[in-house]
């Protein structure tokens, strides 16, 4: 046989892993850091937001680093030895790892629900701002929102509270103080804030933010849950109070496009399972929702989702819908069964829909999917075309999918895998003992192409979890992950330098593959 054969024949065989390795990496010391959001820009630059907190054990000053092969960047963020819960970090990172900007703030006052970026290489970010001023405080001009209660000759004033921007300097005083409400806050590169656009005032709100994009044309959507409370004509969407899953759109000046509901039937909002809803958008605009419901659902093209008759093992009962819409809002169309699995994660291209989910061994598959669960492999990969027809289908050992993305013509999975899954098997790879996360990445038509194991791993439970494949073999990473065993974290890579574990370690930073 000739030798040349043989070369490939042994290439096609060979499983397709690539090991990974820091360019740079940042992380805290003596100090937690729990990754909650992160974004780049088309320049590399990249904002994290993480929680921060003190870990049980500390020895010496609070720091967030990056360590470079020549370099380091340092910011000591305290000089007392313990860091009250409740405290955020703004981190802004060049495309080196140098850290450029560092803001630290309590998210008390002030929550952030996304962070995208738009073509313009802003940073916008969806956030509550807490009503925790009074009028002598921010100078402002007197408000009164006024209303009556059955008596037209009764009108009582109720005063308007303030949140506070100084974060985001330089601004002016006046600047800084903003009506309480929910904002989308466009920020440039050097993370100053060029303005602020009101999405819902204090006294409107009644819903739950599960999460913020911009899509190719920079418009904003935003999605999460109602309160079955609220009146919905306060958000121009459907006008009836009812709980229930909502995806709404703006153009970029924060002017309503178009929104919609999925509704629950009857009262009381979002089911234990209304945190499994996703919402994705192609570059075209099209959008994609799931969610998963234990009741009846109602969509605004007159579909129904029936609260299905048996429940899983635990006696649990749900369904589960899939929906497209036009780019002008329309549906295009609905799936819905009530085969029992939450949809993990989502991501959509102009040409397919993507979902991933886990399936149990006696559990149909959903929306008329067809996959090979053989061998112990129960988390799919399942694409749709646009117009809702079944594609294709790929298998894993993972036990949770954190994260899809598109980049050109490759899929991205990051995936976890606990000691309770049986099969380990990622494409033609078997993770090893302590492999638990990982990137695998495909064709967009479903063929296998690599994987590449992570350490130190994430958890293997859903959390925030970020990666941004620039190139063939370049991804920046932003997650969390927690080290039970004091170890010195230089076994993963020398840039950790003298950082232990026995915390929740933030793991933030530039790989090669």
């Amino acid at each position: 046989m000739p030798q040349r054969f043989l070369f490939v024949l042994f290439c096609l065989c060979a499983s397709a892993v690539s090991a990974q390795r820091f360019d740079w990496l940042s992380s805290g010391k003596n100090v937690e850091l729990n990754v909650t959001h992160a974004t780049i820009t088309s320049s590399r630059k990249m904002l994290v937001v993480a929680e921060g907190s003190s870990p049980y054990y500390i020895n010496g000053p609070q720091k967030i680093f990056t360590n470079q092969k020549k370099d380091s960047s340092i910011v000591e963020i305290a000089s007392k030895k313990t860091y009250p819960v409740g405290i955020s970090f703004l981190i802004s990172y060049a495309a080196d790892g140098k850290i450029d900007q560092f803001i630290e703030f309590q998210n008390k006052w002030f929550r952030i629900y996304g962070l995208e970026r738009n073509s313009k290489n802003e940073f916008l970010m969806l956030c509550y701002v807490e009503g925790e001023y009074d009028l002598e405080q921010t100078n402002l001009e007197r408000e009164y929102r006024t209303g009556s209660d059955n008596d037209e000759d009764e009108q009582e004033e109720e005063e308007i509270s303030y949140g506070n921007l100084d974060l985001f300097q330089p601004l002016s005083p006046k600047d800084q103080f903003v009506r309480a409400g929910l904002y989308v806050l466009v920020l440039d590169e050097s993370i100053h804030l060029k303005r602020s656009i009101l999405i819902a005032p204090e006294e409107h709100l009644g819903i739950e933010p599960e999460g913020f994009l911009v899509n190719a044309q920079d418009k904003l959507v935003i999605f999460g849950h109602f309160d079955d409370q609220l009146d919905m004509e306060a958000f121009k969407a459907v006008p009836k109070k009812a709980g229930g899953d909502f995806v709404f759109v703006y153009d970029q000046q924060g002017k309503w496009l178009w929104g919609d509901l999925a509704a629950y039937e009857g009262t009381g909002c979002c089911s234990s399972y209304s945190d499994a809803q996703h919402v994705s958008i192609s570059p075209n605009g099209s959008v994609y929702m799931v969610g998963s419901a234990s009741k009846t659902v109602l969509f605004s093209n007159g579909k129904t989702l029936e609260s299905p008759a048996k429940g899983d093992k635990n006696g649990l009962r749900y369904g589960t819908y899939l929906v497209a819409y036009h780019p002008d809002g329309k549906i295009r169309w609905v799936k819905q069964t009530d085969a029992q699995n939450i949809i993990q994660q989502t991501v959509a291209t102009d040409k397919q829909i993507i979902i991933a989910y886990q399936n149990g061994k006696s559990i149909p598959q959903p929306f008329e999917v067809t996959a090979d669960t053989s061998a112990n492999r129960h988390s799919v990969l399942a694409a749709f075309s646009n117009s809702g027809k079944f594609l294709w289908s790929v298998t894993e050992g993972a036990s949770c999918y954190q994260r899809l993305t598109v980049s050109g013509q490759t899929l991205y999975a990051f995936g976890t895998s606990d000691h309770s899954v049986s099969s380990k098997q990622i494409g033609n790879y078997t993770l090893k003992k302590l492999e638990r996360s990982y990137v695998s990445y495909y064709s967009t038509d479903g063929k296998f192409r690599g994987v590449v194991p992570l350490k130190p791993d994430a958890d293997y439970k859903p959390q925030p979890t970020y990666f941004f494949p620039v190139s063939a073999h370049e991804m920046y990473l932003a997650y969390s992950t927690f080290l039970s065993l004091s170890v010195p974290l230089r076994v993963f890579d020398e840039l950790y330098g003298d950082l232990k574990g026995n915390a929740h370690i933030g793991v933030i930073g530039k790989i090669h593959y």
